[in-house]
């Protein structure tokens, strides 16, 4: 059996072994893989799930009151799943779901101390391929012995046509359940999950969605985010700088407000910084245009419109010249586009590629 394959551990504690997870976290996760468990090799009808050394396969499990328990794989040891045939039917195919189980409450002297794990294939029922749908959680613990009471992982599924000889690799998925979106406190707390490719975490401190691409966790915004930029020939005095962003991807919308009060002044060629590194693909120098606007208002007076130019680190806002040079940028300065006193504004409403 998986005796010597996998093992089960426990962060409640209810079989003495702390891991690297504890029982909060853990609870977070949907049922599934978390890492490894990757298809190695198949041959006939049975496919060889697990074992690589590159990698350490962990699953979590869950039994029917929704509480968590952590399966974990031995490096160099695959297990052997066995499907059950092709269906009979042309035209039909099944998906069959590759099962860990485990009653943590037994006890045994085998598999290291630990309770026994073991493993099932639970097969679908056939239908039009394209059609067909894995067993579901009902049908998986009716299959296997006192279902009703184990943690089950549901790894992966292996899906077989009508006049299949045996099955590959390619025909193994992982199970996708962990894909669905899971909710952390905050980065810290992100940065302790082990994603997989596609996995989406709602963060409740800046209430963004963030989406793993494989490499790297790209940030969904729910709402506008403040950040408080850095200043250069911009003096605040008692005004205001306001900066908000919203992420979207790689792309980055971004809102700032300068409002003059006492003490406030503009200087030459004013700049702002940006949240994040804008992608240097299109130029790393203060001229690059982007798309969006920058404006300057003369309280009471007029509103100007201008555009606005980056670095990868920092902004500028150009107003429009008028006059023999019309059309082309005018640095913003103290008397440009008119002369800046309190309650006047300059600002940029644009969008960006970040790094």
């Amino acid at each position: 059996m998986a005796n010597t394959q996998v093992r089960i551990r426990s962060p409640k504690g209810n079989v003495g072994v702390t891991d690297v997870v504890d029982a909060g976290e853990l609870s977070a996760y949907s049922q599934g893989a978390l890492s490894g468990f990757g298809a190695t090799s198949a041959a006939s009808f049975t496919i060889q799930i697990g074992g690589s050394s590159s990698v350490q396969d962990v699953a979590v499990g869950k039994n029917p009151a929704g509480e968590s328990e952590l399966f974990v794989g031995t490096s160099g040891t695959t297990i052997p799943f066995i499907i059950g045939g092709a269906p009979g039917t042309p035209g039909q195919s099944r998906t069959d779901a590759l099962v860990l189980y485990k009653d943590p409450f037994t006890t045994s002297v085998v598999n290291n101390g630990l309770d026994v794990t073991d493993y099932a294939v639970v097969a679908g029922t056939a239908a039009t391929t394209g059609t067909q749908v894995p067993p579901n959680d009902a049908a998986i613990r009716a299959a296997i012995p006192t279902g009703s009471l184990k943690f089950v992982a549901v790894i992966g599924y292996v899906t077989t046509a009508y006049g299949a000889s045996g099955t590959t690799t390619g025909a193994y998925t992982k199970n996708p359940a962990l894909l669905h979106t899971q909710v952390v406190a905050n980065a810290t707390a992100r940065a302790m999950i082990i994603p997989v490719e596609g996995m989406q975490v709602y963060q409740l401190d800046d209430d963004a969605k963030y989406v793993y691409t494989g490499s790297e966790w790209l940030a969904f915004d729910t709402k506008w985010q403040t950040y408080t930029p850095t200043l250069t020939n911009l003096t605040l005095g008692s005004g205001t700088s306001v900066g908000k962003y919203k992420r979207s991807g790689k792309d980055c919308e971004i809102d700032y407000v300068f409002t003059l009060g006492a003490g406030s002044a503009v200087g030459s060629n004013p700049e702002v910084t940006l949240p994040f590194t804008r992608a240097s693909g299109y130029g790393t120098n203060l001229l690059q245009p982007l798309d969006g606007t920058a404006f300057f208002v003369d309280e009471g007076n007029a509103t100007y419109n201008g555009c606005v130019t980056s670095s990868t680190a920092q902004f500028r806002v150009y107003c429009i010249a008028t006059g023999f040079s019309a059309g082309s940028l005018s640095p913003t300065s103290a008397a440009n586009p008119f002369t800046f006193g309190s309650t006047d504004q300059l600002g940029a409403r644009f969008k960006y590629q970040m790094a």
